[in-house]
């Protein structure tokens, strides 16, 4: 250390006793504003509420309902206004001058709607388009449905909607078995007055009789009995008699048939905010028809859970858990609809491509690349195509207990969640685009730390159609058991034909958007992020569009990131060089086990160097 240094370093730890200080304070702030007798509320919980950390997500990542680790540590109250908790900030964030973003500037990055010389909803791809509403309407209030008489399909290419005719359920009275319209039992069931969650639970298993012994409602239990009295009046007073005469409306709000977004076949699917909201509330309710059998032979085994049962079972969190947090955000979304609906639509696209670069053979440079270890995808990557780092089965385990990036996403805009209803799970050519998904809430933390953060308006420009000018693309990503496997060929060549089916565009490059994304596939997936970063470059660079990529507080990898990128393109190298020294790397380094060059990008270098000397 210097001379000069002493001072410095003296008002440095001054700062950073005042801040640890300041911390603390805070901290004991939020414990006297928390305090309340815990006792009185875990004796209204179910004994039974111990935490595997062997079901954290990390234990198959593949699997539709893949959980997170959960702990009792939420810092904030459930109180009818939110109040979000003091989250200390990041020590990345602290005392210093690094940078925060590298690469091209954020404001060249090409948003929708600017860079849009033709508004996508217009343009003849040759995808099935079905709009579910009158595009005529001009009016106030939500667009009406296509139809004004309900009709319906009770096939296997359509949605089997709660309140067909052919929707039968049996009955035994008198002795005597009889099938009857299970839409009129529900009907009854849900008119029935409703004061606590106990009778909603009745309610529900009403219609669902076949699994009185099997869901246990403890979760929905859980966040009940940690609800204040006011929040628990307005939700059985005011809330949920919106939401049942909401569901209940469903065959006036849904006219037509709803269509399956099969297996290697692409097509569209446009409805309104107000007919997602009427299905929502009708998942909420656990009212649609076979759905919640899990046999490998039941008729939807290849589509995620849609009724809000696995949501409300099975052994629940402690006082103000994760699990309490995604229930308040949901909710929140319900008594946001209920309120006031929004007027606006959106689109649910099924994308499946069969013809791919030949990756080996392509000419292609790498595009612009902007990095930055701070923000998230959905706020800071307004504007652009939104990776949502996507389950098979979409939406993962958002009803269930997982609350990774998915998860969140899907709880911050539950009108995603509608997507469970009638896409199947992806094939390895295939991903989900979706266009105009309102962001309801707010949120801070991840996995075992998330927590509601309250209202959110969404403000994004709406196009003529009412759809809110944002993209999301929903691609998964392979889960390795064993790491190296990800060096493979085959492996190699899926996630590549998976990152350019997503971040493929009908239009010019010129007027498509930058990608916004991040560590697709990493973490309990076990992916290499460096590894991955440069997988999703090759593939921008072959649809010519910009990445915009978050790092997510990782300044070392934002770092890499940038040096490996600025090398590849000041050496001009082509798309097909990167994919043959990543064949050479996989059988120098990984399956001949040589640690001496373990980093891809120390691997690229000395490759293209050895090339450069030779010549």
């Amino acid at each position: 250390m210097s001379a000069n240094s002493g001072p410095t370093s003296s008002r440095l730890l001054a700062g950073l006793t005042e801040a640890e200080d300041a911390e603390k304070n805070i901290i004991q702030m939020s414990k006297n504003a928390t305090n309340f007798d815990i006792d009185s509320i875990l004796d209204n919980v179910t004994v039974n509420m111990a935490h595997n950390k062997d079901n954290s997500q990390s234990s198959n990542p593949d699997v539709e309902s893949m959980d997170v680790t959960v702990r009792a540590e939420s810092p904030l109250l459930f109180e009818d206004s939110s109040q979000e908790a003091p989250v200390p900030e990041p020590e990345s964030m602290q005392f210093t001058d690094r940078p925060t973003c590298m690469g091209m500037p954020a404001k060249d990055l090409k948003r929708i709607p600017n860079c849009w010389a033709t508004n996508p909803f217009l343009m003849e791809s040759g995808t099935r388009h079905l709009k579910l509403y009158n595009t005529s309407h001009k009016g106030p209030g939500p667009p009406p449905p296509k139809s004004t008489t309900y009709y319906d399909a009770w096939d296997s290419h359509h949605v089997r909607l709660p309140c067909s005719t052919e929707n039968l359920y049996p009955v035994t009275e008198r002795g005597r078995k009889s099938l009857e319209k299970r839409w009129e039992l529900i009907r009854s069931s849900l008119l029935m007055k409703m004061d606590n969650e106990y009778d909603l639970q009745e309610a529900i298993l009403t219609y669902n009789s076949r699994y009185c012994k099997k869901w246990s409602f403890q979760k929905l239990g859980n966040f009940f009995s940690q609800a204040s009295d006011s929040y628990k009046k307005k939700f059985f007073g005011t809330t949920l008699p919106r939401m049942v005469d909401l569901a209940l409306d469903l065959p006036n709000i849904c006219t037509q048939p709803i269509p399956l977004l099969c297996h290697q076949r692409s097509c569209k699917v446009t409805m309104t905010q107000q007919q997602i909201a009427c299905l929502l509330s009708n998942a909420f309710f656990c009212t649609f028809p076979r759905r919640n059998s899990k046999g490998p032979n039941s008729e939807y085994s290849n589509y995620p859970n849609i009724n809000f049962s696995s949501l409300f079972n099975g052994a629940g969190g402690w006082h103000n858990s994760p699990f309490v947090e995604k229930f308040k955000t949901l909710l929140h979304y319900f008594e946001r609809v209920c309120e006031n609906m929004p007027t606006g639509t959106v689109t649910f696209e099924r994308r499946c491509l069969s013809d791919f670069p030949r990756w080996e053979k392509s000419p292609c440079t790498l595009c612009g690349l902007h990095l930055s270890n701070e923000g998230r995808i959905e706020s800071d990557g307004a504007g652009l195509l939104q990776v949502d780092f996507a389950n098979r089965y979409l939406g993962g385990g958002v009803l269930s207990s997982g609350l990774v990036q998915e998860e969140i996403l899907f709880c911050i805009c539950p009108e995603l969640i509608v997507s469970k209803l009638f896409v199947e799970k992806l094939d390895d050519n295939e991903c989900v685009v979706i266009t105009g998904a309102e962001q309801f809430s707010s949120y801070t933390g991840y996995a075992d730390t998330y927590t509601w953060g309250g209202n959110h308006i969404d403000t994004t420009t709406r196009d003529d159609f009412g759809r809110l000018c944002k993209q999301l693309v929903a691609m998964d990503a392979t889960c390795y058991q064993k790491s190296s496997n990800q060096f493979k060929t085959t492996s190699i060549r899926r996630e590549l034909n998976k990152a350019f089916c997503g971040f493929y565009c009908d239009m010019d490059p010129e007027h498509s958007p930058a990608v916004a994304t991040g560590n697709w596939g990493c973490g309990a997936f076990g992916g290499d992020p460096l590894f991955k970063g440069l997988l999703q470059l090759m593939a921008a660079a072959t649809v010519g569009r910009d990445l915009c990529y978050f790092t997510f507080n990782d300044e070392e990898l934002m770092q890499q990131l940038h040096e490996m990128h600025s090398f590849i393109k000041e050496n001009k190298m082509r798309v097909s060089d990167l994919w043959n020294i990543i064949i050479s790397y996989n059988k120098q380094v990984i399956e001949s086990r040589n640690s001496e060059s373990s980093s891809i990008f120390k691997f690229i270098q000395d490759t293209h160097n050895l090339g450069t000397d030779e010549d």
